[in-house]
């Protein structure tokens, strides 16, 4: 059985005795903040493009798996903490870019990939923006072992390429997971601080993979800006490796 230690104390585990539609509707708020829908929309994309069975702790890239040519909305908002209403705008919307074609299984509604996953991160990604809403600065390392915090930024590009280490350790978290470590006593800060960790506040929940680092292509998002040719060289062999 999951446990409150495993997924955070006020996780909800949905039973298998309920049914699919009814777990569903335990997840009853959306993330805070306006532009909701929007945000699952740009998360969306990245999982169509991303998401795959990956191994919890490898230092790369897992060993090719068999492409998901077909997702679920509403499974992908409930792992992301959307409502399914916000899944159903998604849907609606997403079809109108002709990126997607709509299946339908019994009365579920799936999105099928028109086209390979390649071809679908380079038409979004020139719509597609930054993850991170805002970095803040904290000495606490505690924070490291946040429930859903991620190796993010240059520590996670370390973790995937041959880049080093950089000065400052960089996470990423969400707003509420910020608003819990406040109650722990964290204290954070808005500007750099010398030998301070940098926690940046994601848009979406940065564990969309089962790693300990943040998924590549939300990764490269958060980079592509970087006047850095080092970064922009490393940012070049994670798409390059990326098992399309």
């Amino acid at each position: 059985q999951p446990t409150a230690a495993e997924f955070g104390e006020d996780s909800l585990c949905a039973a298998k005795l309920c049914r699919s539609h009814s777990r569903l509707r335990l997840i009853d708020r959306e993330p805070a903040g306006r532009g909701a829908g929007a945000g699952f929309r740009r998360a969306l994309l990245v999982a169509a493009s991303a998401r795959r069975a990956c191994k919890p702790d490898a230092g790369r890239f897992p060993p090719a798996a068999p492409p998901q040519s077909t997702i679920n909305p509403f499974h992908e908002a409930a792992l992301l903490g959307y409502t399914g209403m916000t899944a159903t705008r998604a849907i609606r919307e997403l079809l109108q870019f002709n990126l997607f074609e709509l299946e339908l299984r019994g009365r579920a509604k799936h999105l099928k990939l028109i086209g390979d996953r390649r071809e679908l991160w380079e038409k979004v990604k020139p719509h597609l923006r930054t993850p991170v809403f805002r970095t803040l600065w904290t000495y606490d390392q505690r924070i490291l072992k946040a429930s859903g915090a991620r190796w993010a930024g240059e520590s996670a590009l370390a973790r995937m390429t041959m880049l080093n280490e950089p000065q400052h350790q960089v996470v990423a978290v969400t707003s509420e997971t910020i608003q819990k470590a406040k109650q722990a006593g964290i204290f954070f800060e808005p500007r750099e601080i010398t030998n301070g960790v940098a926690l940046q506040v994601w848009r979406y929940k940065p564990e969309m993979l089962d790693k300990k680092t943040v998924d590549p292509l939300s990764l490269w998002l958060s980079l592509q800006d970087r006047q850095d040719n080092r970064i922009q060289m490393a940012l070049d062999e994670i798409v390059e490796k990326f098992p399309w």
